[in-house]
């Protein structure tokens, strides 16, 4: 009943990191073990809660357990701490050289070290102030709404008594000595909270608007000049309007970027929580816009490689060259379709198969011609063989032709490949694969919008639909892909194509 409960936040079908136990034990390596006392069972409230102002709050105790966002945000500063203490390695673990883990961990280190750390919304389990507290040795304040606090600070006691008996504890007159405190703090409100912070974590503790314009003033309260401020989010939660209201707000008092996924801690890691950092320090931007160079080494050219849908520009279509394997991702979001959905958590699931990875990269070989990356003439044969099929299933009257590709398509492969795929940033066999799965959804999508209508199309399909896809060149094996999108709401998105087959 207790998981019941909690699955009425959490999407259904939605893999998760952490279960909705009484007790939960997450291993993040050596010294970095945590025993977490949670309450699912206290997450319908009987009683309205008095203090909060979001409606999600108000019936639901979402503090009363860890969320996905709190794991992967404390794996992250595990990752990069571990790989800044080894030495002659500057990289983190699995991200191929892209992340200076050491240079943005000494940047946290030294904001926390110097102000503190504080964490807002930590929730009955603290997990991200307490990763914090064991890595910092430093004064951490992890604060939430006053009944929460005497539940926090337990989870304190159970997991942070070690920190004062550390023989790596700086107790220098700099840290006149570490410890962690749970402290009640309504956002926005008169604070005797220690200003300004170093360090400020939150994780998935923004749930509606009404408690953004409060959770950003409580940034500002506690925030100076050196701050930095991570700020995570599950997005498979589907709560977009709050996502969206605080990166307005973020943007006009800081310098947000979004830390690249590979940051993530290998066994703490999801696709759909974003994780952003939020600073005023200019050093580490140029005069056209944040500069990936303190994250990403070799890849500054990649801000101005950001690519505008050429034909759903109007629809504020943008991807960027760091998040190409989740461009497709980008592309359904911009149009509505919840990340909920059936028909999204089809398409997760024939994506990440290893098959299909295997079959993109044989199709890569085949158009490349054993050239390491594909040329503008390569892409646009790939762009131009592309066939395929939809119908309702086991109705093959219903069958319609996927379109081909659009002038502007075409157009744009002319202009703009070689700016987007430079020398430096190729489409080689590893990028191919997420390129052409946007490329083929995006066929698809379009295609059923032609013919079906994008409202409808996001409001669900009444009937399963068999997608059929091919790419047959001259020379390798054909490529073929064929699936069956569930049917997922009571809608005339069928019969459309019932109606246009006759």
């Amino acid at each position: 009943m207790e998981e019941e409960e909690v699955l009425t936040l959490r999407p259904l079908f939605e893999e998760t990191l952490v279960e909705p136990t009484n007790q939960l034990e997450l291993d993040f390596g050596p010294g970095l073990f945590f025993r977490l006392a949670q309450r699912p069972e206290q997450f319908i409230r009987l009683e309205p809660a008095e203090l909060s102002k979001s409606p999600t709050e108000c019936t639901r105790r979402t503090g009363c357990m860890a969320w996905d966002a709190s794991v992967v945000l404390a794996g992250i500063l595990a990752n990069v701490s571990n790989v800044s203490n080894v030495a002659n390695v500057a990289n983190v673990a699995g991200s191929g050289g892209d992340f200076d883990g050491a240079a943005f961990w000494r940047r946290l280190a030294a904001a926390g070290g110097g102000g503190g750390v504080i964490e807002l919304g930590a929730g009955e389990t603290g997990l991200v102030g307490l990763m914090a507290a064991k890595l910092l040795q430093c004064h951490c304040y992890l604060t939430d709404l006053p009944d929460v606090v005497p539940h926090l600070q337990h989870n304190i006691d159970s997991n942070i008594a070690d920190i004062a008996d550390s023989a790596d504890a700086d107790l220098s007159p700099g840290r006149p000595g570490s410890f962690v405190r749970a402290t009640a703090y309504q956002w926005g409100e008169s604070t005797a909270l220690p200003r300004p912070s170093g360090l400020i974590l939150a994780a998935d503790c923004l749930y509606d608007t009404e408690n953004v314009e409060p959770f950003v003033d409580a940034l500002l309260e506690l925030s100076g000049p050196s701050t930095e401020c991570l700020v995570a989010f599950d997005t498979a939660l589907n709560r977009w309007g709050a996502y969206d209201a605080f990166l307005a707000h973020a943007q006009e008092h800081w310098r947000v970027e979004t830390l690249p996924w590979e940051v993530q801690l290998k066994g703490f890691r999801k696709n759909e929580v974003k994780v952003y950092w939020l600073s005023r320090e200019p050093q580490r931007f140029d005069q056209k816009g944040p500069s990936v160079k303190a994250l990403v080494p070799g890849k500054e050219a990649t801000v101005g490689r950001s690519l505008c849908d050429p034909t759903f520009g109007k629809a504020g279509i943008v991807y960027s060259p760091e998040r190409i394997a989740e461009s497709w991702e980008d592309f359904l979001d911009a149009l509505g379709f919840l990340r909920s959905s059936p028909i999204r958590q089809h398409v997760r699931q024939l994506f990440s198969r290893e098959d299909l990875e295997e079959q993109l990269q044989g199709l890569f070989d085949a158009l490349s011609g054993g050239q390491p990356a594909l040329d503008k003439g390569s892409f646009l044969n790939f762009s131009s063989k592309i066939r395929g099929q939809v119908h309702v299933l086991l109705d093959m009257k219903t069958k319609i032709a996927l379109l081909p590709p659009t002038v502007e398509d075409s157009q744009w492969i002319q202009q703009s490949f070689d700016a987007v795929f430079p020398p430096e940033a190729p489409l080689d066999r590893n990028a191919f694969p997420g390129v052409a799965k946007l490329v083929l959804l995006r066929r698809v999508v379009r295609t059923l919008i032609e013919y079906v209508g994008i409202e409808e199309l996001k409001g669900g399909m009444a009937a399963p639909l068999v997608v059929d896809i091919a790419v047959e060149l001259q020379t390798g094996q054909p490529f073929h892909l064929g699936t069956v999108a569930p049917s997922s709401a009571p809608s005339r998105s069928g019969e459309r194509l019932d109606l246009i087959a006759e």
